[in-house]
């Protein structure tokens, strides 16, 4: 499971490329825009959803800890920052995009990551089945 972050954002970056690079008459950079975003917003995702490898992010969002809020204030204000400030927009080579689209590559980002939930709930309920067959 180390791995697993690295491959999801790899998967957004790759789905989002090949998608709207292949299939849209989108420019280069608004392609880069969402792909970046998309990333970030994995990242996000990510964070919230990796606390726990066994226990849903219901659960884990419970567990106190300090650092999750600064990570996700700082990530979101790079998100922002790198969007919105044409100098760090122009630096990065991004354009802007339709509202449309952020939000399609919102929801890659969430498919993409939260589909371990899933895999965590289907372990929890294997772990109970077999808990219950040993009693």
């Amino acid at each position: 499971m180390a791995t697993e972050p690295m491959f999801l954002l790899l998967l957004v970056a790759a789905g989002i490329y090949f998608i709207l690079g292949e299939f849209t008459d989108y420019t280069i950079g608004q392609v880069r825009t969402l792909a970046f975003t998309g990333i970030l917003m994995s990242n996000i995702f990510l964070t919230l959803v990796n606390r726990s490898f066994y226990y849903s992010i219901f659960k884990t969002i419970r567990y106190p800890n300090r650092l999750a809020p600064l990570i996700l204030v700082i990530t979101t204000a790079i998100l922002a920052t790198s969007l919105f400030w044409p100098a760090v927009q122009s630096f990065f080579g991004l354009q802007p995009v339709p509202e449309t689209l952020m939000l399609a590559s919102l929801a890659v980002s969430f498919a993409c990551v939260f589909w371990v939930e899933g895999y965590k709930w289907a372990l929890r309920q294997m772990s109970f089945k077999v808990s219950r067959e040993k009693s």
